[in-house]
């Protein structure tokens, strides 16, 4: 919603993520206000913590440049290089609505 405060970002993997031939890279932002095409996770390799095994889990401060939306915002997951062929996760934002 707008005025919220990020907290954490966590993503829950749930079956590991898989390419027929090279490494995917996974960017996970907002669209919206502001738009961050990785302002809650950057680029990771598919191959990495925690993309690389089932029930893994990762949770972090997310590395957006604003501390507060300005307008609604939807989350990105941006697959880069090569398409996956496998897995699911989710991701998880907290926050708090700021004044």
């Amino acid at each position: 919603p707008d005025n919220a405060v990020i907290t954490n970002v966590t993503i829950e993997v749930i079956t590991a993520l898989a390419t027929t031939t090279g490494t995917a890279t996974i960017e996970i932002g907002t669209v919206g206000g502001p738009t961050d095409d990785n302002g809650l996770v950057t680029s990771i390799n598919h191959s990495a913590t925690p993309f690389d095994a089932a029930n893994s889990v990762l949770s972090g401060t997310p590395t957006i440049v604003s501390g507060k939306t300005t307008a609604a915002n939807s989350v990105t997951i941006k697959i880069g290089t090569v398409a996956l062929t496998a897995g699911k996760f989710y991701v998880w934002v907290s926050y708090f609505e700021g004044a």
